[in-house]
């Protein structure tokens, strides 16, 4: 999300399993839709990590905002990752600050 014409969130982690069934969606989003959102957003640094436990984005958005995206499917990671400015800039700051 933009603000007075600058876009705030600056760096994104998406961190989540190779094989456990909460990452079924942020997986499908990493393969599908991650390359073309980063090639929209090129001022947002863009990193995944591959990690044991239930899978999670975190933005820096000014400070750090961590979001659980636990058991999403490809529609919800896709609009988490996609709209994450808004989401973790806004909502997620006031849910748990890293």
């Amino acid at each position: 999300m933009a603000r007075r014409g600058v876009f705030e969130l600056r760096q994104v982690l998406l961190r989540y399993e190779l094989a456990g069934g909460s990452s079924a969606g942020v997986r499908s989003f990493v393969e599908a839709d991650l390359i073309p959102w980063a090639r929209d957003h090129p001022f947002v640094r863009v990193e995944t990590q591959v990690h044991r436990g239930h899978p999670n984005v975190i933005g820096q958005y000014g400070r750090l905002a961590k979001q659980g995206v636990r058991g999403v499917s490809d529609a919800t990671a896709s609009s988490a990752g996609g709209a994450s400015s808004a989401y973790i800039g806004r909502v997620g700051l006031s849910r748990s600050v890293v």
